[in-house]
């Protein structure tokens, strides 16, 4: 294949790789790796041998007194595993063709008034291109001749970030001295015989990043390191410096390309969400039936548009419950026993469990206040806390003796914690790691039916669940056996609800984050009545299950793509 039918390829395939999950980051690096291997653009033997533009940069070395290691000796240098280059290029050690460095920075504490001197932050360089603006004031008089001032043409390097980010490189072009390095990057400088920016695309090329990673220190850390050492090792492929300008020159135009059609996706999708956003909160708003209609009208008109991407779906999803929260998901019947009946039969469901000794006398519940009705319900409907319609009760939390003790069991009711409970559409877990015996009177037995939601840390609110079988669990975990004359199914879904969300965040406390477990009985939510709650629930299992096949379909559809675009990247990188 040669070298113009490749770039044809890449042209041709610009419109995939746009559609795809990470297809225009997939084409970044192929483009890049190309150049690596010179098949970007067409060689011309006409252009200087290599060898001469490499003897220029020895003699220039050993005018600064540069060495080259004896085990780094350029005629050593075998290339990166996998690339192949032309014949007319030569690989080199980094450090064979620097005139500087690498050196590492310098990183004082930062003030918080203005000084003559700003040092920059990791992330002034982690998108690989320079951003200044991500720097901070030091205290410190640096002197001008110093090494740490940044001049036009240097390359830092990260030696210490995660490993996405461990190796990345980004040029300095500006004034000198308006900057110096930290200590977790490392400063060079290629030879003038050398274009700086052909080097910092060879150092941003995925074979290049995989070397500094395969090669940094600590990588199952959150902050792998790379050394001196190690950067001075990679591996370059230097074509003629007449070559090097026709590649940066082919790179940039293509790079261009990529960043052009992503910020036109990118516009797409936001006024795609923008539209979806509005179109919701015109539902959800609606002052009455007309309106409403319009607005589900609109939606539908749309679909095909508006759901083309899941984030779009999940939003749908919500504002599916929502409606139901609010009474709009599903028409009101009159013949409906209303709820102010329903919790009447409740309360004396509750005596009767109290007689049996099955549940213990509560409090009565205050009634909902104005300010807590946060919209108009349907007629029939009842604002109610939720101390009113169901058992509400924390688990048990297990010492180290005891997880021991109980991991050992093969029979009993399964044991779940946060970690074995999922976000709301996920199935629970109950194959732990810890079963414990039926007859262990001191743990409490959340029953088949009960609704659990998370009260502590960063997944409270959030992992919500419904149990298919007696369990035990945990004390970060709070269980609604909701009672008779309650539809089990829609406190779940109302759980869910952006409504409840919203309001159980608003009683959350403390650092760790929590909801006391008082707020959470006397948090207030919208009861129906019990023919029109399973109305709703069978109209939202219907709708969740729409959604969930849109999602597929449209999984399905990106994997599908994927996998041309991989065909297609393959084929352009191995012929």
């Amino acid at each position: 294949m040669t070298n113009k039918t490749t770039v044809e390829l890449l042209n041709n395939h610009f419109d995939i790789a746009l559609e795809t999950p990470g297809g225009v980051k997939k084409l970044r690096e192929l483009i890049l790796t190309l150049a690596m291997q010179g098949k970007l653009v067409p060689q011309n033997p006409k252009d200087e041998p290599v060898p001469i533009m490499l003897s220029r940069i020895s003699v220039e070395r050993n005018k600064l007194k540069l060495k080259i290691k004896k085990e780094q000796n350029n005629t050593n240098c075998t290339g990166l595993a996998g690339i192949n280059i032309p014949e007319a290029w030569k690989w080199q050690y980094l450090n064979d063709i620097l005139i500087f460095g690498p050196t590492n920075g310098y990183s004082p504490s930062a003030v918080q008034y203005e000084t003559p001197v700003r040092s920059l932050t990791l992330t002034a360089t982690t998108t690989g291109k320079f951003k200044g603006e991500h720097s901070k004031f030091i205290p410190d008089d640096i002197p001008p001749e110093s090494h740490l001032w940044l001049v036009d043409g240097d390359i830092l390097v990260q030696r210490g970030n995660t490993i996405e980010y461990v190796g990345v490189p980004a040029v300095y072009r500006g004034e000198p001295n308006l900057f110096i390095y930290p200590d977790l990057m490392m400063k060079l400088r290629v030879s003038a015989e050398i274009d700086t920016i052909f080097i910092h695309y060879m150092m941003s090329s995925e074979p290049s990043r995989n070397f500094l990673r395969a090669h940094a220190s600590g990588t199952s850390g959150t902050m792998p390191k790379i050394n001196q050492a190690t950067l001075k090792s990679l591996p370059i492929p230097v074509p003629p410096l007449a070559e090097q300008k026709r590649i940066v020159t082919k790179i940039y135009q293509l790079i261009s390309l990529c960043d052009k059609l992503e910020t036109e996706r990118n516009e797409r999708s936001k006024k795609r969400l923008r539209i979806h956003t509005a179109a919701i909160n015109k539902l959800l708003s609606a002052p009455d039936k007309s309106e409403f209609n319009s607005s589900w009208n609109f939606i539908t008109k749309n679909f095909s548009e508006l759901y083309s991407v899941p984030e779009n779906v999940e939003e749908l999803k919500k504002a599916i419950l929502q409606l139901a929260v609010m009474g709009k998901l599903v028409s009101q019947d009159l013949k409906d026993q209303p709820a102010c009946e329903l919790l009447k039969l409740i309360e004396a469901d509750k005596k009767c469990l109290m007689k049996l000794g099955k549940t213990r006398k509560q409090d009565t519940a205050q009634q909902v206040t104005p300010d807590e009705k946060q919209f108009v319900l349907p007629n029939g409907w009842e604002w109610v806390r939720l101390i009113e319609i169901g058992k509400i009760f924390n688990g048990n939390s297990l010492n180290d003796q005891q997880k021991i003790l109980y991991s050992k069991n093969s029979s009993g009711l399964p044991y779940i914690s946060t970690k074995h409970v999922g976000y709301g559409s996920d199935q629970i877990d109950y194959l732990g790691e810890i079963t414990i015996p039926i007859d262990e009177d001191k743990f409490k037995v959340a029953h088949k039916n009960a609704v659990l939601i998370c009260s502590e840390g960063g997944s409270a609110g959030k992992k919500i669940g419904l149990i298919d079988r007696n369990i035990y669990f945990g004390n970060k975990l709070i269980a609604n056996e909701v009672y008779q004359n309650v539809e089990v199914k829609l406190i779940f879904y109302i759980y869910q609800s952006p409504f409840f969300q919203d309001l159980f965040k608003s009683k959350m406390t403390g650092i760790i984050g929590g909801i006391p477990f008082s707020a959470f009985l006397n948090m207030s939510i919208p009861l129906p009545p019990l023919a029109e709650q399973k109305r709703i629930v069978a109209k939202i299992d219907q709708l969740m299950s729409l959604c969930n096949s849109l999602e597929k379909d449209l999984k399905n559809s990106s994997d599908k793509k994927t996998a041309i675009l991989n065909a297609v990247l393959a084929k352009i990188s191995t012929n």
